[in-house]
């Protein structure tokens, strides 16, 4: 017994019957929205026309590339900034960060890098309140001293979770601090 075959209409389904029109609408869509454009290249009151410079679609499809390009080139400045793995890193990035600072900056800056250096975190936090604390801190310094403080507070977890009571005493006044 052979079953009849349904007529084309009946095959499909309502929503695809639907979509060659929608197709169709959104390309005549298209094509219209494609030669206003045209037509507003070629009238003479153009501001890309009137300037002198030829204004045809590939010129400005070739200038959207090229701006497009350049877009994500640029250098990285923050490379040095980022957050230091060890504590001479961090003490290095201080050193660094505060080289061109005033003197009694520079003093706390250099004496917090020596205690990140020596592990003495509690005298090193008790350094970097002090020099955050100031006014005439710059925002590169300001990103150093807290790139440190977040290696500390790594550090000084660590070393609470391993039972050091001095890591404890650093640790609470390193929270004191952020609470300023």
């Amino acid at each position: 017994m052979r079953i009849p075959l349904l007529k084309r209409r009946e095959r499909r389904s309502p929503a695809i019957q639907g979509a060659p029109r929608l197709a169709s609408r959104l390309l005549s869509l298209i094509r219209y929205g494609f030669s206003l454009w045209l037509r507003a290249l070629q009238a003479p009151q153009f501001p890309i026309r009137s300037s002198g410079i030829i204004a045809s679609p590939e010129t400005i499809l070739l200038l959207a590339l090229v701006f497009a390009s350049f877009a994500g080139c640029s250098k990285k400045q923050d490379q040095d900034l980022k957050t230091p793995a060890t504590p001479q890193q961090a003490a290095t990035q201080l050193d660094q960060a505060f080289e061109s600072a005033p003197s009694h900056i520079k003093q706390n800056a250099q004496a917090a890098s020596a205690a990140l250096k020596q592990g003495d975190y509690e005298k090193a936090v008790l350094s970097l309140q002090v020099v955050r604390d100031d006014p005439k801190v710059t925002l590169d310094q300001g990103l150093a001293v807290h790139n440190s403080t977040v290696l500390l507070e790594s550090r000084l977890l660590d070393a609470m979770a391993s039972g050091d009571p001095q890591a404890k005493r650093a640790y609470e006044a390193l929270k004191a601090m952020k609470r300023k």
